[in-house]
């Protein structure tokens, strides 16, 4: 029997349109692993809210069409009969957590289906044990990190033992050794063969391998393709590219390379697959290109001082003490593993947390001396998750009420929103209420925000979570127009190709102490500093250590972005071909 139908699925939120014709169809077998693809707002979240149940039972809307489970109608079965064969992880973790500790998150199911307590304790260390979380039964959830948090909602999920796994970006929070861990696990579960799963994730280059079949979405929520993964990166890549979403970097860079060697009936949808590929056809001479030079602030004077000798607040001594210069017109990445401390830090400094005196100061001042209200109005902040700071029921209204704080006038306040509006793709949905956007909308939302106060230092902590290509790429090359204005960045990220494309600095944390601070040059030629730190090198740099393993005629660690790899390619072809006229 089929495990999953969907027959001319939609579904419409209230005041949303529903275009006449437009429905989602797709069958998904016992035991397949299917991708969903799509753009910011294309229904992929919602078609996990349909998969599990809550719509159409606890989500308020109309559903037009049929999902089917194991042949059921999910309209005729209650979301709690239905969570013992469907587990779904969400976006937001912190949006499933209910108890007070790990133990008794992973449990709240376990007693809800009735599991025996002698049963219980087994599922439960099983559950936290695949998701490295042994160890914290006893610890409160809302110290963990996001990351953490994240694994905690897999590990409820597991516990149930459910036959069908929907996962909506299960890796968004994690660093990325714990991506490769996760991803390791499900490849696991995939083998039992007890498992169907339905993956929502833009981290595609590790998980390709899991994957039987593709479904791409398009903006109206239709079936634009599906198909075995090969197919439909290689056959469909025009219409993807049009829709913005993420393909796999392994893709991207072999389709740079359509013309200048590489075979056409090569496919390859892994790095290390691409290297395979790419060796064969190796040109001599591939060499890293000029080092490709990176912005220096026009501006040397310091705009953030960190001399923390001790504990940055009385009440939270998990950071270590440490020192940190930033200065103006600088664009910082802040990365490490869950739990290093990189949300810690962007609280103090942002004055979600209390600040001790003497610790860091902002244009010379000490920060312990800043009001809550000058400090906003120095430092702008993206929270990790954007709904955190949402204050109004309007997303207009959300742009606009910082500026009427500020005392703008109501006439300019007008302009400018609709400005911002435009800028981030929200026109559309000026009177909706932020609640009802697509995660990627929130964020775009919550940065908007931010930037139209028009702060100095601005400290964003995952800006790139929940966007499809097109509008994480448009975010990133704002942050940097902004940055060439002369504001300072600060990014928290665990996206590698982010730090390797963008940042100019690298500040390098783990487990609460400050391992590194410098160019991100010095973070990508050490490999003991990535691993110290539970990160991993930018799939560009991975393919280029791998060739350079392969053949002596290249150098590693030496490229590590996009552009830098073409460009050593195009050389190496020009080289070559000069050689032989």
């Amino acid at each position: 029997m089929t495990k999953i139908e969907c027959d001319r699925v939609s579904f419409a939120y209230p005041g949303q349109q529903q275009d006449a014709g437009i429905g989602f169809s797709l069958k998904v077998e016992p035991g397949e692993t299917v991708l969903l693809l799509g753009p910011s707002g294309s229904g992929k979240s919602t078609l996990a809210l349909c998969l599990c149940g809550l719509i159409p039972h606890a989500v308020v809307g109309r559903l037009d069409g049929e999902v089917r489970i194991d042949g059921l109608d999910t309209r005729l079965i209650e979301p709690g009969e239905l969570a013992c064969t469907v587990g779904t992880v969400f976006q937001d973790p912190e949006a499933q957590s209910i108890m007070a500790t790990v133990e008794e998150e992973v449990a709240f199911g376990l007693e809800n289906v009735g599991v025996p307590t002698s049963e219980m304790r087994g599922r439960i260390a099983d559950a936290l044990h695949a998701v490295s979380l042994s160890g914290f039964e006893g610890e409160p959830v809302d110290r963990l990190s996001g990351g953490q948090k994240q694994r905690l909602a897999l590990a409820s999920v597991l516990a149930m033992k459910p036959e069908i796994l929907v996962l909506d970006e299960p890796t968004s929070n994690l660093d990325p050794v714990g991506t490769e861990d996760l991803f390791r696990k499900l490849g696991e579960l995939k083998k039992t063969g007890r498992y169907t799963m339905v993956l929502i994730e833009h981290k595609l280059d590790e998980l390709l391998e899991l994957v039987d079949l593709v479904a791409v979405i398009d903006e109206k929520g239709g079936l634009l393709c599906s198909g075995a993964p090969s197919d439909v990166f290689y056959e469909h890549a025009e219409e993807l590219a049009h829709l913005g979403v993420w393909v796999p970097v392994a893709v991207e860079l072999a389709r740079g390379l359509s013309g200048h060697g590489l075979p056409p009936e090569s496919r390859p949808l892994s790095i290390r697959q691409l290297a395979d590929a790419v060796q064969s056809v190796l040109p001599a001479g591939l060499s890293a290109p000029a080092k490709i030079g990176r912005r220096q602030a026009a501006d040397s004077s310091p705009l953030l001082d960190i001399r923390a000798t001790g504990p940055l607040s009385p009440g939270n001594g998990w950071l270590q003490p440490f020192s940190l210069e930033v200065r103006r017109g600088q664009f910082w990445a802040v990365v490490g593993g869950n739990g290093a401390g990189k949300t810690t830090l962007a609280r103090h400094l942002a004055g979600l947390l209390p600040i001790r005196s003497g610790v860091a100061f902002l244009e010379g001042r000490d920060c312990g001396t800043y009001s809550a209200r000058e400090l906003a109005g120095k430092i702008g902040y993206v929270f990790q998750n954007p709904e955190h700071q949402f204050v109004t029921e309007r997303v207009g209204e959300e742009i606009a009420f910082g500026l009427r704080a500020s005392g703008m006038p109501e006439a300019e306040v007008a302009e400018t929103v609709a400005r911002y509006l435009a800028r981030f793709g929200l026109s559309d949905y000026a009177d909706v209420h932020p609640f009802r956007l697509s995660h990627g909308e929130k964020r775009r939302l919550s940065v908007a925000a931010m930037l139209v106060a028009g702060q100095e230092l601005m400290i964003l902590d995952e800006p790139t979570f929940g966007q499809d290509r097109r509008h994480a790429i448009e975010l990133m090359e704002m942050m940097k127009e902004l940055q060439r204005e002369g504001r300072t960045i600060m990014m928290i990220t665990h996206d590698m190709s982010l730090v390797a494309e963008y940042a100019e600095q690298a500040a390098v944390f783990g487990r609460g102490e400050l391992l590194s601070a410098g160019p991100v040059e010095r973070l990508f030629a050490d490999y003991g500093l990535l691993g110290k730190a539970g990160l991993k090198l930018p799939p560009v740099a991975e393919l280029w250590s791998l060739l350079a393993n392969k053949t002596a005629s290249v150098h590693a660690p030496a490229v590590w972005t996009r552009r830098q790899w073409q460009m050593s390619w195009d050389n190496a072809c020009s080289i070559r071909a000069g050689t032989v006229s």
